[in-house]
């Protein structure tokens, strides 16, 4: 034949002139140059990144450094004292309207107003107060120095009108017998209930539908 292989690839060639007896062998030496090349440019890229290891450590390192720096300035404690500052108000803020939200409208102002006037200047301290807005009612225990002091509340209580004296209105001697402790009961003279604003516009838009059936 006019291609022919011999002794498992050892020689070959088209042509009995052209015989390569060295051709395997050629094959390996081009197998192992291709090897030596890709090793070399392995080589050279880990030669490259251990050279820019260094440079980029010294980076990162002036980077932390620079962080930490501006973390410990004055400026950014101030910075975030006053992010602490206004976090703090924010809660108590909400917190406050939560409270006032909670609080009925128009009266609730007025009936503590005239516990302070009445009751809060002419004691030592007032220790408990509640008022139920259901019917206006007052419950509060408050401290006196003497019983002529708890007189004079009692008599400020009555004079003003506003609150009517309910039972009980006592005060007992405290344990080691330097103050009163007093207990009292007032309800809001013509007191009315609370209505919650979506009440009166349910009642407005009822009546509304009444007066539209009527005509």
């Amino acid at each position: 034949p006019a291609d022919f292989f011999a002794l498992n690839g050892l020689i070959c060639g088209k042509k009995a002139s052209n015989v390569n007896l060295l051709c395997e062998e050629n094959r390996r030496r081009v197998s192992r140059r291709a090897d030596l090349f890709i090793l070399a440019v392995l080589t050279a890229a880990a030669a490259a990144a251990m050279a820019l290891e260094p440079v980029l450590y010294n980076q990162a390192l002036g980077r932390r450094e620079r962080d930490q720096s501006a973390l410990s300035s004055p400026s950014y404690e101030e910075a975030k004292e006053v992010l602490g500052r206004q976090s703090s108000l924010q809660a108590k803020l909400k917190a406050a309207q939560t409270d006032r939200d909670a609080l009925p409208e128009g009266s609730s102002a007025e009936i503590y107003e005239q516990i302070q006037k009445e009751i809060g200047d002419k004691v030592t301290q007032i220790d408990q107060c509640s008022v139920d807005y259901a019917d206006g009612s007052v419950s509060l225990s408050f401290t006196v120095p003497g019983l002529d002091e708890f007189a004079a509340v009692r008599e400020s209580v009555s004079a003003s009108g506003y609150f009517t004296v309910e039972i009980p209105f006592t005060a007992s001697l405290s344990t080691d017998g330097n103050r009163y402790l007093c207990t009292a009961a007032l309800k809001v003279k013509d007191y009315q209930a609370y209505e919650p604003e979506a009440k009166n516009q349910e009642a407005s838009s009822e009546s509304d539908e009444n007066a539209e059936d009527l005509e």
